[in-house]
This record gives C-alpha cells, structure tokens and sequence, in this order.
C-alpha cells in the first residue's frame, strides 16, 4: 500500500488526502501492453527495476481496455486507482470519472502513465468537485 501517516507525509513528498486517503507519489510507472491477440495487461514498473502485473478486480469486467468508455476501461481505472492508493473505497467512488477523464483517451496501441499522475489527477479532481 501507498498510504502515508500525517507524520512523514512531508519527508516523502505525499500528495493531498483524498477521502481521508493520503496516498505517496513514488516512481512507478505503469504500462498499459497490447498483446497480439489483442488482450490487454497493465505493469507496475516499479523503483528499483521490479515490475509486477496488475490482475483486474472483477469489479466491471475480467479484462483490462481502455481508449473508450466501457466495462473494460473502468476496469483498467479502477485497477489504476487501487494499486495507486491501496483504497478500494476510494477506487470505487472515483473510477468512473478516471475513466472518462483519463483512461477513454490513452492510446489503443499501449502507453505509460506514472503514479505521480494518477495521484495528481484524483486530487485535482477531488479539489474540482468531478466526480465520487
């Protein structure tokens, strides 16, 4: 999980809570992969040069998509908002607004997002009133 106390927030450059969430930007980038068979997978390349495969939660579909709206691109965003700020609470309530505003337009193809950027995006977000 990704999720600070109010004591070391400021010595490891958290973003604002969210929800009562304080979630941590770190240096994971996440890469969405288009197979050959035209599957999809979400890695979490982590600091460090670990990298590990995201699973969908199951909550709109059993598959990752995005550059749409859908099933499968809420899937990916709910996903991405999970493993961002270890809240399921919180991924629920805003994944459908990440979808839309984030997910519907990243490139069919395949694409890189970093953590910082979803964090950046659910607090401003969060601050605009857009959504949950």
């Amino acid at each position: 999980m990704r999720r600070a106390s109010a004591a070391n927030e400021s010595a490891k450059g958290a973003r604002e809570s969210v929800d009562g969430v304080m979630a941590v930007a770190d240096e994971t980038i996440y890469e969405g992969i288009r197979l050959p068979d035209g599957g999809c997978r979400i890695v979490a390349h982590e600091p460090g040069g670990g990298a590990r495969e995201l699973a969908p939660a199951e909550v709109h579909s059993f598959d990752f998509e995005w550059g749409y709206g859908g099933s499968g691109p809420a899937e990916t965003a709910y996903a991405l908002l999970l493993d961002a700020t270890g809240d399921a609470r919180l991924a629920g309530r805003w994944h459908q607004a990440f979808k839309w505003a984030v997910v519907a337009d990243l490139p069919h193809g395949g694409w890189r997002l970093s953590h910082a950027a979803v964090l950046d995006w659910l607090a401003s977000a969060a601050a605009e009133g857009e959504g949950g």
